[in-house]
């Protein structure tokens, strides 16, 4: 005996019913959404994923030359701390073991890896809607930056090419605009430029006193920096609303600076200083003034990276500049 049509479309429905009953899902139910990482989050995630690159390349990369070898000691020391204060590595299965497929592209090597980490954190910096990400990458941006220069730096002492000692030196990279050490109009407090100014100026006289206790190539090297200072100083005077604090004599450390290796170490530090102070207002500066605030913390650290020994590990580059203590620099320093 067949089956009535009624009976055969009331199962159907029951057998729906039972089907559906039998898990969670409901026909009214909304399509779930699950949470998704903000803009600044993926821009922190790529961030310390160039770090961690860097610090992979410092193991990965046979580069012995002398350049390489400076990069290498300088990142494997400052990357760990970047990273740090990037977070860490983000990992979404942290205990999941991912299994190579074969097809990887070669990772770059380490001077490749700190260029593109360069560049990316200076363009994120300058888009980023978090200050905090922004002081962070501009400050680690300047860092690598410094560490390519002086591995060069380093490799021209040593074979011989011709390498000034004391110099100005403009941060030089694609992803900024405007890199000068003095700009054509700032939007700085006017009182804050006069207190930089002031600043150039005192180096100005200390140079001065330390090319009085030396003589020869030392004393030319300082009197050089001298006139460098005093022009900084003068230069920023002329943005509007300035006042000149300049004054003929300043106290200096006369009993510091008996020696070639002492004169070095106080030299070293007043320019450590005056990074610091220009690294230090990158962060809350208005956009058309960071890249000069930067090219002048720029030029500063690496003048005293310039007056130390051309080895991998005598240069006072920080990690974070402007965002972490400065280490003191070593008196054992020759001129």
């Amino acid at each position: 005996m067949g089956l009535s049509s009624g009976f055969v479309r009331v199962t159907a429905v029951l057998t729906a019913v039972a089907l559906v009953s039998g898990c969670s899902w409901r026909l009214e139910s909304d399509t779930p959404t699950y949470p998704s990482p903000d803009a600044t989050t993926l821009e922190r995630d790529a961030a310390a994923d160039l770090e961690q690159a860097i610090l992979d390349a410092t193991t990965s990369d046979a580069d012995d030359s002398t350049s390489g070898t400076v990069l290498r000691a300088q990142e494997e020391a400052s990357a760990p701390v970047r990273l740090d204060a990037l977070g860490g590595v983000y990992e979404a299965y942290p205990d999941v073991t991912p299994t190579p497929d074969g097809t990887a592209a070669p990772a770059p090597g380490l001077v490749a890896s700190i260029i593109e980490a360069r560049d990316s954190h200076f363009t994120v910096a300058m888009s980023t809607s978090d200050r905090n990400l922004a002081g962070v990458l501009l400050s680690a941006g300047l860092s690598h930056a410094l560490t390519l220069w002086y591995a060069a730096w380093v490799d021209q002492v040593v074979t011989g090419t011709e390498a000034v000692v004391s110099a100005e030196r403009v941060l030089d990279t694609p992803a900024l605009d405007g890199e000068t050490l003095v700009p054509a109009a700032t939007q700085l407090d006017p009182a804050v430029v006069s207190q930089l100014a002031l600043t150039h100026d005192r180096a100005g006289y200390l140079y001065e006193v330390l090319g009085a206790r030396s003589t020869d190539t030392e004393r030319e090297q300082w009197l050089t920096r001298s006139a460098l200072q005093r022009a900084r100083a003068a230069a920023l005077l002329t943005l509007p609303g300035t006042e000149d604090l300049r004054e003929s004599v300043y106290v200096t450390p006369t009993r510091d600076i008996a020696d070639a290796a002492a004169r070095v170490s106080v030299a070293q530090a007043h320019e450590s200083m005056i990074g610091d102070t220009y690294a230090t207002l990158v962060s809350d500066a208005a956009t058309g003034d960071v890249a000069w605030l930067l090219s002048a913390a720029f030029d500063a650290y690496a003048q005293a990276a310039a007056y130390g020994d051309a080895t991998a590990d005598s240069a006072v580059i920080p990690a974070l500049p402007g965002l972490e203590p400065l280490p003191s620099p070593s008196s054992d320093s020759e001129a």
